[in-house]
């Protein structure tokens, strides 16, 4: 989640915004706001497509950590499968 938080603040940082107008602008909690941006909170899919649709990015770009890192779970399974099915052909 640091990549995106990380992105997230500079985009807003680009847009010359502060937490309280993307909240406003956005119609959310500006709390909610600053907890995205210190990696405590991650955004619902409604509230992710507000602030995404006020700074201009794909609202997705929010859980793109979230699916890496099931990605690399689901992969690291798989390989520790494949390894544990050749230990027990030896």
């Amino acid at each position: 989640m640091r990549n995106v938080r990380n992105w997230f603040r500079n985009k807003r940082l680009e847009k010359k915004l502060t937490q309280s107008e993307i909240a406003e602008m956005a119609g959310v909690d500006a709390t909610m706001i600053s907890k995205i941006e210190l990696g405590e909170r991650r955004p619902s899919v409604e509230v992710a497509k507000k602030i995404a649709a006020v700074l201009g990015f794909h609202w997705t770009k929010f859980f793109e950590d979230e699916c890496e890192d099931y990605e690399r779970r689901d992969e690291d399974d798989q390989t520790q499968e494949a390894e544990n099915a050749d230990a027990g052909n030896n």
